[in-house]
């Protein structure tokens, strides 16, 4: 399966659209392997950071009887190999190791021909169902779940030295999967008051990242998406370069989702908010409050201002905090701290900051990009009509300030198919390019 309709003599995609799948080798459980790749009409590859593993649907259209004649059980591994040449002679790609999870769609479309999707995920996912952790635990969370990735789980993880949540804390894992372990070590782990993610990538495998070095670490976008109607080049300009790279950052499609209630955004705790903590040993009971404030986020301007007002009152300071956290303390049940340990003083700031990126959503379909994964920063530049026409001759601004801006890429998916490689992406902001 391949769409290169458009390549150089030397098989260098002219369109980002071209790709080719140059392995699709299923294993069976006597060790048999057979090459699918004729047979694959369609892979799709979702990966998400809200998602511990990606999923990787093969659609397979099999007129040999390959699924009788290899026994296939659900169970095999499958190795995949897609990608292709680009201008500069850089071949890109992903290389996955997979096993199947699910045969579904089951179709008999011609009294010849039989039709299914091979649901695969990696390793991790299977080796999950093997052992239960019920031992003891003592270190940061992201050391923590970096031991069970390649203790437990038998497999690489990517981590970032600054996204450590500082503290040490002990406790039993309670006889749970290791993906529930890390899940649970997640609720209570922030690093710098924001979010951590766990999740994994076609092109980097399994990550631990956190919004915080997400932010550190894109300090310009990755890349710049716009819609305007027009090319700047042509297929001539430096050898068809300039071309493939501008339609790599031509959105194809976008639908918004614009989330501005400040009603709902209240309710959340996305700018006021107060914890409760309860030490048992001491039996005492302290709280804080948190207020938005000059937070760290990936545009110029907030969400929310104090002009913002109710009543004469303003929405960020003037209320009492709608949403109300209780944490279980006990510093005197170890020499180090418990399992909730973690979230004090800092779950206020990282469920604000969680909340508010829920404040612009879109999603946009867009040229293929090997290199580009869920867990990055990316640019809109969107026009505010269809009709830009007289904005360009007075050479006025004519980007749409409210949907524009740099936005966190939350869901990427991958998909190959005969019209070409394009991906769908889930893009979230919590902040404008210019005052609200």
């Amino acid at each position: 399966m391949s769409n290169l309709t458009n390549t150089t003599s030397n098989n260098i995609a002219m369109s980002a659209k071209n790709y080719a799948v140059l392995q699709c080798k299923i294993t069976t459980n006597t060790g048999e392997e057979i090459e699918l790749k004729e047979l694959v009409h369609d892979v799709k590859i979702n990966e998400k950071i809200y998602q511990s593993a990606m999923i990787v649907d093969i659609f397979i259209l099999d007129a040999i009887n390959l699924m009788h004649e290899l026994k296939i059980s659900g169970n095999e591994s499958i190795h995949l190999i897609i990608g292709r040449i680009e201008p500069g002679d850089e071949a890109k790609g992903f290389d996955l190791k997979l096993h199947i999870s699910e045969i579904k769609d089951y179709s008999q479309p011609t009294p010849s021909s039989k039709a299914y999707t091979l649901q695969c995920v990696s390793k991790h996912v299977y080796l999950n169902n093997k052992k239960l952790l019920n031992r003891p635990f003592k270190n940061n969370a992201t050391r923590l779940i970096t031991s069970i990735v390649r203790n437990d789980l038998k497999s690489e993880i990517s981590t970032y030295s600054q996204n450590e949540s500082k503290d040490i804390i002990q406790g039993i894992f309670p006889n749970i999967s290791p993906l529930q372990a890390i899940s649970w070590l997640l609720r209570n782990s922030y690093d710098n008051s924001t979010p951590i993610y766990f999740y994994e990538t076609a092109k980097d495998g399994i990550v631990i990242n956190s919004y915080n070095q997400i932010i550190n670490h894109f300090k310009e976008p990755f890349v710049v998406f716009n819609n305007f109607p027009f090319y700047k080049h042509s297929a001539d300009d430096d050898k068809g370069a300039a071309i493939f790279d501008e339609e790599k950052r031509k959105i194809i499609k976008v639908m918004s989702q614009i989330n501005l209630s400040k009603h709902r955004a209240t309710l959340k705790g996305s700018f006021k908010s107060k914890l409760n903590k309860i030490d048992i040993s001491t039996k005492t009971v302290t709280d804080n409050t948190y207020t938005y404030s000059n937070e760290k986020r990936m545009n110029a301007y907030a969400p929310i201002t104090e002009s913002m007002k109710i009543d004469d009152l303003s929405i960020a300071t003037g209320f009492q905090p709608a949403r109300q956290h209780y944490l279980s303390l006990n510093k005197n049940a170890f020499s180090t701290k418990n399992y909730h340990a973690p979230a004090d003083n800092t779950i206020l700031k990282a469920q604000a900051s969680q909340h508010n990126l829920d404040t612009i959503r879109q999603e946009i379909v867009v040229a293929g990009d090997f290199e580009l994964t869920c867990g990055m920063i990316v640019q809109l530049e969107l026009i505010k009509n269809a009709d830009i026409t007289a904005e360009m001759i007075n050479d006025d601004d004519f980007k749409d300030d409210v949907l524009s801006g740099n936005h966190l890429v939350t869901s990427v998916l991958h998909h190959f198919a005969k019209t070409g490689y394009t991906q769908n992406l889930v893009l979230k902001k919590d902040s404008f390019v210019k005052e609200v």
